[in-house]
C-alpha cells in the first residue's frame, strides 16, 4: 500500500509477548520482558542525579521516551535561538522528531529512568561532543557565536559522552 510501512512477521519494528520466551514461569506466576536483548529496537537509559544525556540528535530516527521514574527537564533546540523546554515524570513521554537536537536531564534525587524507541533499527546517534572534532574551530566559533579563545579551550573527545554531569568545565 502507497504511503504506509507494513510492519510484518520477522519485522525489526515488531514482538509480541505470547512469542517472546519466558523469563520465570512457576506456580505462583510468569514473568515475561521485552528488552534491548530480545528487541534490538529499544532501548533503556537511566541517568543519576545532577547528570544529563548530552545535546545530540537522531539524523535518521524518530525519538519516542517513556519516563518509567523520576522528572526529567527537556530541552528541544529549533532555529536560531529558539527552543522549548518541558517536564516529563513518571508515565509521561516525549517525542523527538529526526534531526532535531534535544538534551535530557535528570531533576530527581534519584536515578531517572526512561524506555527510548526509535523508528529505525540502525539508528544513528550524534552527539554534541563527537560533532565538535569533526568540525573546524571558525565553524564551531560561528554556530556558537563564541570567540577563538573560547573554542580553544572547548575539550575535543574522540566520539561522544553520551551521559555527563552537568560541570561545565570550560566556563571555569
Amino acid at each position: 500500500m502507497r504511503g504506509r510501512t507494513y510492519l510484518g512477521k520477522g519485522m525489526p519494528h515488531k514482538t509480541s509477548f505470547r512469542t517472546t520466551q519466558l523469563q520465570i514461569s512457576n506456580d505462583c506466576g510468569v514473568k515475561t520482558a521485552i528488552n534491548k536483548s530480545n528487541f534490538p529496537i529499544l532501548e533503556r537509559l537511566a541517568l543519576n542525579p545532577g547528570c544529563f544525556r548530552e545535546p545530540h540528535w537522531h539524523a535518521n530516527s524518530h525519538e519516542l521516551s517513556h519516563c518509567l521514574k523520576g522528572k526529567m527537564l527537556v530541552t528541544l533546540f529549533a532555529s536560531g535561538n529558539q527552543h522549548s523546554q518541558f517536564t516529563i515524570s513518571d508515565g509521561e513521554m516525549f517525542f523527538a522528531p529526526s534531526g532535531s537536537f534535544h538534551a535530557i536531564e535528570n531533576l530527581s534525587d534519584s536515578e531517572w529512568r526512561f524506555l527510548i524507541f526509535f523508528d529505525n533499527p540502525d539508528v544513528q546517534d550524534i552527539g554534541f561532543t563527537g560533532a565538535i572534532p569533526a568540525s573546524s574551530d571558525r565553524m564551531i566559533g560561528a554556530a556558537l557565536e563564541l570567540t577563538a579563545g573560547q573554542v580553544a579551550r572547548i575539550p575535543k573527545q574522540s566520539g561522544d559522552l553520551l551521559i555527563v554531569s552537568k560541570v561545565n568545565s570550560v566556563a571555569k
